[in-house]
């Protein structure tokens, strides 16, 4: 196989910090209409993450009862 830069799909190459910045700053301009929505989906995230964390431990002890 040939691994010129030619050959390379585009979505693999990196982006740059200051491009990702731009990029993010653009989306935000739609996002902007939703800001409730977005608080909400980002705390039920935020909240299913730690949920996700926690719910082992949670578990261990419960065996350990009975």
């Amino acid at each position: 196989m040939d691994n010129n830069e030619e050959s390379k799909s585009v979505w693999s190459k990196a982006i740059p910090f200051k491009e990702q910045v731009q990029i993010f700053k653009r989306v935000l301009k739609y996002v902007k209409p939703f800001k409730v929505e977005m608080g909400i989906a980002i705390f039920g995230a935020f909240l299913v993450s730690v949920i996700n964390m926690l719910l082992p431990r949670g578990l261990q002890k419960q065996n350990i009862l009975i």
